[in-house]
């Protein structure tokens, strides 16, 4: 039994997509199937059931010739950049590396220039499933091969090459004042310090911020006093 359906025991999401027979005269390009394709990647399946692999998540495995072709790197659920934010990237990957790309920085294009390897070994690892197993060294050293590389945006780079696994790991919350300052790309951040809702300022008088922290700290940043001075576009003003 292959991977794929291995993990329809596991996780619901996985049941749609049945590994079915693809005709011999179809040629494969380089690119993904399954919209799991990714996660299954970096969980280890490309070394564990390369055939399967290698025909349906080419893209992800590195395994077809000619340029990748990397789909749109995208949430699949309005709640996706609160989840990310709350560290589920990391708990529930099974879950978020598939419907949440945008928000954990799953985006396999990203900035060429400022996502590279820094192992020779970093493809051989990634195949074997290090990017979750080994996540601390593999999202430091290995982001391209782990396809952590996020969205391109010159405006707003990191400043920290830890950013990408600290998001991960859920510092965007549990560290919010340090993300802030220097890994708003990777917390998906690169707005600056807002308000996300139109009621901020009423729910900050009412004492939400105290009572609701979760919500607020990240819906309602600017109305909760918590913006850091110097964020790009987005400074401090509140006394």
């Amino acid at each position: 039994m292959n991977v794929l359906l291995a993990a329809c025991g596991v996780v619901f999401l996985f049941c749609l997509s049945v590994a079915l027979p693809t005709p011999d005269n179809v040629s494969h390009q380089c690119e993904d199937h399954f919209q799991n394709c990714t996660y299954l990647a970096l969980s280890g399946a490309c070394a564990k059931d390369s055939a399967w692999m290698t025909a349906h998540c080419g893209m992800s495995c590195n395994s077809c010739q000619g340029t990748p072709t990397f789909p749109v790197c995208e949430d699949r659920h309005k709640y996706c950049p609160y989840w990310a934010y709350a560290g589920e990237c990391k708990k529930t990957s099974a879950y978020m590396l598939v419907n949440c790309k945008y928000s954990c920085n799953i985006c396999g294009g990203g900035n060429v220039a400022e996502c590279q390897d820094q192992d020779e070994k970093c493809s051989s690892l990634a195949n074997k499933g290090d990017c979750l197993h080994n996540a601390a060294y593999m999202l430091v050293k290995c982001r391209k091969s782990c396809f952590m590389c996020g969205v391109e945006s010159s405006a707003c780079p990191d400043k920290n090459d830890r950013c990408t696994y600290l998001a991960y790991n859920g510092d965007c919350r549990t560290k919010q004042t340090y993300m802030m300052k220097f890994c708003q790309k990777s917390c998906t951040r690169c707005e600056g310090c807002t308000d996300k809702h139109k009621y901020c300022s009423f729910w900050a008088a009412k004492g939400e911020c105290e009572k609701n922290p979760g919500y607020m700290k990240f819906y309602c940043q600017k109305s909760c006093d918590i913006c850091q001075e110097g964020i790009k576009g987005k400074p401090d003003t509140a006394k």
